[in-house]
């Protein structure tokens, strides 16, 4: 059965954002990377970073102009295009607050290929817990299924997929450790969605 609906992660999945955030900000405070990459991957989110360094208010101009060397991960561009012409629904569902997804989904030119976009402060629940999700659903105006699929690198993605009753495609490429129990697919590319 063809997808009939695509909602996305962000991070690790549409983009290989953690040396940008790294690049980010050695360039604007003189962050060491490695210390920023071993907090993001301990756990630590981008938001709380970028506040901690008082980042917030100029992260908006800062995404926008610094964002060209942001690393969309392959065939992202043309996928996304396809699975547009195909008339398939998509959006995004990302615990970034709009603050950050924003001006990235703007500047890579992301953002006129969804129809949605829920960000973390859009539900008052986060993934792994299924509200981001079914927000996203609401918006397309479509139900849970089989042919609906959430696209996601890690197991909180997974999690929220299975609690929303929608089909998981684990990107396989991402910053997942590896593949959560419960997944449908793993995705060797990017360009592997439009097999779904």
């Amino acid at each position: 059965m063809a997808a009939s609906a695509l909602l996305f992660d962000l991070d690790g999945t549409l983009w290989d954002s953690r040396p940008w955030y790294a690049a980010l900000l050695k360039h604007r405070c003189g962050v060491d990377p490695a210390q920023t990459l071993r907090e993001l991957r301990s756990g630590t989110s981008i938001a709380s970073l970028l506040r901690q360094h008082g980042m917030r208010g100029s992260f908006r101009q800062l995404g926008e102009s610094e964002a060209a060397s942001l690393r969309v991960y392959d065939d992202v561009p043309e996928s996304l295009e396809e699975i547009t012409d195909r008339g398939i629904a998509t959006g995004v569902v990302t615990n970034l607050p709009r603050w950050i997804a924003g001006p990235m989904l703007e500047a890579t030119g992301i953002s006129g290929h969804m129809k949605t976009i829920v960000t973390y402060d859009r539900t008052r629940r986060h993934k792994p817990d299924p509200a981001p999700l079914r927000a996203g659903l609401a918006d397309l105006d479509v139900d849970p299924g089989a042919s609906i699929w959430y696209v996601g690198d890690t197991e909180q993605d997974c999690r929220a997929a299975q609690a929303c009753s929608v089909s998981f495609a684990w990107a396989s490429y991402g910053y997942g450790a590896g593949c959560p129990p419960g997944a449908s697919v793993a995705l060797t590319t990017f360009k592997d969605v439009l097999t779904l």
